[in-house]
């Protein structure tokens, strides 16, 4: 029975283990075994892959961390001619509060910021002077803030003190109120006017709030444009922001190069020279006469003439209406209605010299 273990044993270590226990010495058996391993190679275990698999060094490259905190940008030639709008709204803005409150104003665009809305309302001390305005016909929403002493030294100018922050209150009365809102939308009428070679539009003052968490106009990520100004009014600086939505500047702000800024001058038939700035002219109004017909009639007639009198005209129903321009025909059209008004659809281009449509 003691037998069963060394046949059941079949490693190596497993009959030394055996034998030595016994009283057999195991020096044979390691001598057997182990002289044969010597003349192996020795292979360094980081040597070692699996088979098939090609060996190869792992790519070195710079990491980049990535902050979800950042927030779009306009473009580079969109932040150019950006900039340049704001050093024109700061001009504009420095003649209408030298002109109001009879004192040494200056107004300085610094830069531009993009943050998100809920970083930039949390940035406002409380009290600050907030007011929410509307970009009609655009559906945006913006905020001019302006520090609480600048406003408090702009309030007792207009009251005809002589522009200093007298009121240690944080709150403003209701007439304090009223009168600082006359202003800003004053301000508001010359940023509109800052804009408007490449966009007409029409800004609203809506309310005036002195805490930054009182006014929600958007969602906590909403990407805003944030213009800052440095404003000096008297001895008394300060700082100006005004927010706006980027969704509002992208389609607004053309995207130019700065060379196409620069205005162009041409020469006409005539010979004359003629400045102009593409950017103005692709933005500018232009209006269009559509011309039914005419007729000649007596002056009599005239002085007689009421309602439901007819006068006709030299004009076929058949025949296509001209469309003038400044006075002169530049295209023909057929009447019609779209949507529930009344429209034009052009039938013909009418090319320069054509004594046909010459005006008469």
């Amino acid at each position: 029975m003691r037998d069963a273990p060394y046949r059941r044993s079949k490693g190596l270590k497993g009959r030394i283990s055996r034998e030595s226990s016994s009283g057999i010495s195991r020096e044979p058996y390691v001598k057997k075994y182990e002289e044969p391993l010597k003349n192996i190679p020795q292979i360094e275990k980081a040597n070692v892959k699996p088979a098939g698999v090609r060996a190869y060094a792992a790519p070195t490259r710079k990491v980049d961390r990535y902050d979800f905190t950042k927030v779009e940008k306009l473009a580079l030639d969109q932040e150019r001619y950006l900039e340049k709008v704001l050093i024109h709204f700061a001009e504009l803005l420095t003649a209408l509060l030298v002109s109001i409150l009879r004192l040494r104003i200056q107004i300085k665009w610094e830069n531009n910021d993009y943050v998100s809305y809920d970083v930039y309302t949390h940035s406002l001390v409380d009290p600050s002077a907030l007011n929410v305005f509307n970009i009609e016909g655009v559906n945006a929403r913006g905020i001019i803030f302006l520090e609480f002493p600048l406003c408090l030294t702009i309030i007792d100018r207009l009251l005809g003190g002589k522009g200093q922050p007298v009121s240690e209150d944080n709150r403003l009365t209701e007439l304090e109120e009223v009168i600082f809102c006359r202003l800003i939308q004053k301000v508001l009428g010359q940023f509109s006017e800052a804009f408007k070679e490449i966009k007409e539009f029409t800004v609203k003052n809506e309310k005036m709030e002195c805490n930054p968490q009182a006014v929600q106009l958007y969602s906590p990520s909403e990407p805003m444009a944030i213009a800052n100004f440095r404003i000096r009014i008297g001895d008394m600086p300060g700082d100006m922001k005004i927010c706006l939505p980027l969704q509002f500047l992208k389609p607004v702000i053309p995207k130019v190069k700065p060379s196409e800024l620069l205005p162009r001058t041409t020469v006409n038939s005539k010979g004359q020279k003629i400045t102009t700035n593409p950017i103005i002219l692709e933005s500018a109004r232009i209006g269009i006469v559509v011309e039914l017909g005419r007729s000649d009639i007596m002056f009599q007639d005239l002085v007689n003439i009421g309602v439901g009198d007819v006068v006709r005209l030299n004009m076929s129903i058949e025949n296509p209406l001209r469309v003038k321009i400044e006075g002169k025909t530049k295209f023909l059209g057929r009447p019609g209605v779209r949507e529930k008004k009344v429209a034009l659809q052009i039938c013909k281009v009418v090319q320069e010299g054509d004594e046909e449509f010459e005006e008469q």
